[in-house]
């Protein structure tokens, strides 16, 4: 009869210790599934904030190019400050590389220019603004670098890379 008690509690004890472990795996599991979902949905999130950069960055060069004193380029000016106003407040920054050292990490270099006055490798020029979100890069900024006068560098660079 003893043995049979024994036993039977051995049992309980195995089957209550594969249930606490089950019930842990489940919360793992369902941590792990919200943890995923969450980081889908900031992926989803940057994919469309990318795919509008090149819309602010066109604002901003029609904002450039449109004569002054005009009602609707005020109208423009307004729209692309709310869409600023927007990308702020999704976290998002942009980044301003003019007159720093050129950075593989945050620019992608698309032309050298000679430019007396600049440290050779300088950025001079944005071609399309570059965003970082939580400290991620979402897109490097396109820059054109100053070269010093006779250096034989490349006129354009696909791969964000200052060597030839």
């Amino acid at each position: 009869m003893r043995a049979v008690l024994e036993e039977a509690q051995r049992e309980r004890d195995q089957f209550r210790s594969l249930a606490m472990r089950s019930q842990a795996d489940l919360a793992n599991y369902r941590k792990r599934v919200d943890d995923e979902r969450e980081q889908l949905q900031r992926a989803a999130g940057a994919q469309l904030l990318v795919r509008l950069f090149p819309i602010l960055d066109d604002f901003g060069r029609a904002i450039e190019q449109a004569p002054r004193g005009q009602p609707w380029v005020e109208g423009v000016q307004i729209i692309e400050k709310k869409f600023q106003a927007f990308l702020d407040a999704a976290g998002v920054q942009r980044i301003d590389p003019i007159g720093k050292a050129f950075d593989p990490w945050e620019h992608e270099v698309v032309a050298y220019q000679e430019a007396s006055g600049h440290p050779d490798g300088t950025v001079i020029a944005v071609v399309a603004s570059g965003y970082k979100m939580s400290g991620k890069m979402l897109q490097p900024a396109r820059v054109v670098v100053a070269k010093a006068s006779g250096k034989n560098a490349p006129s354009t660079s696909n791969t964000g890379s200052s060597e030839a």
